[in-house]
């Protein structure tokens, strides 16, 4: 009977397997009894079988899961950095996911026809959505001078700043032009032989940390303008890439302009 209250006492699904290795690992005294009281040992192996069978489908079931909803959440070039023998739900924590399907809870709990972004969205969206991180920022404040590390919770960049991806890993020409056609950003090129055609290395120039916010209201302005114009997905995508494109936060930016991409295609309907 022992073994049955630890089933109860633990009434999720890992009960039944505190109860099983109970069984499995007591002596065969503590186990023996009238049939109705005790599980034959093939039984009990069977029971055992059977759940590990169940908690490996499960696994299987919830890392899929993950896997699809931490697409949504971070960048391809992010995804790729998890290890494979782990979901991206193991290799980025329960702190660091929980915070980003917070942000989605509250940007998706505004009504449909109700969606009206402004800068204090964004900075809302920033600051629920990265707190994994600002938590780090925090901690680095105590080991540095006042105004070394950025300031973050939600705050808009104030300095100015580069990508300096491009420096290692070198674009090809059509990802270089399309930074060149890019009215938000600019790009510092490394002279030759360091940088040629096929492989430009250089750093991503993001919008003056003075002009910020201006560029965000710009592209908000927009979009509450042209809602009812455009089809929804040149909405979303246009929202997007320039959000990402003007860098607004010291980190958590590909995050939050995907957010309201999702949003955009929702409140149409996608």
């Amino acid at each position: 009977m022992g073994f049955c209250f630890l089933a109860l006492r633990f009434p999720h699904r890992y009960g039944l397997l505190i109860a099983l290795l109970a069984i499995a690992t007591a002596p065969r005294a503590a186990i023996a009894g009238t049939p109705e009281d005790c599980l034959s040992i093939e039984l009990i192996k069977s029971l055992k079988l059977k759940f590990e069978e169940t908690e490996s489908r499960l696994r299987w079931m919830k890392g899929s899961d993950d896997v699809l909803e931490y697409r949504r959440l971070i960048s391809g070039q992010s995804s790729e950095k998890v290890p494979n023998h782990l979901s991206p739900f193991e290799y980025y924590g329960i702190d660091t996911y929980s915070a980003w399907r917070a942000g989605s809870d509250y940007i998706n709990m505004i009504p449909i026809g109700k969606f009206r972004p402004t800068l204090e969205t964004l900075s809302d969206l920033n600051r629920i959505s990265a707190a994994a991180s600002h938590t780090n920022l925090k901690f680095l404040k105590a080991f540095f001078p006042p105004g070394w590390v950025p300031p973050s919770d939600g705050h808009y960049r104030a300095r100015d700043t580069i990508g300096k991806d491009p420096l290692t890993n070198p674009l090809n020409e059509e990802q270089y032009q399309a930074i060149k056609d890019n009215q938000d950003l600019g790009f510092i090129e490394l002279p030759a032989p360091w940088s040629k055609p096929g492989a430009r290395k250089g750093a991503i120039v993001y919008a003056r940390g003075r002009d910020v916010k201006k560029k965000v209201q710009e592209v908000l302005d927009w979009y509450n303008q042209s809602k009812n114009f455009y089809d929804p997905v040149t909405l979303a995508v246009t929202v997007q890439r320039r959000i990402v494109s003007i860098h607004p936060f010291t980190d958590g930016n590909g995050r939050v302009s995907r957010y309201l991409m999702d949003r955009i295609l929702m409140e149409h309907g996608l």
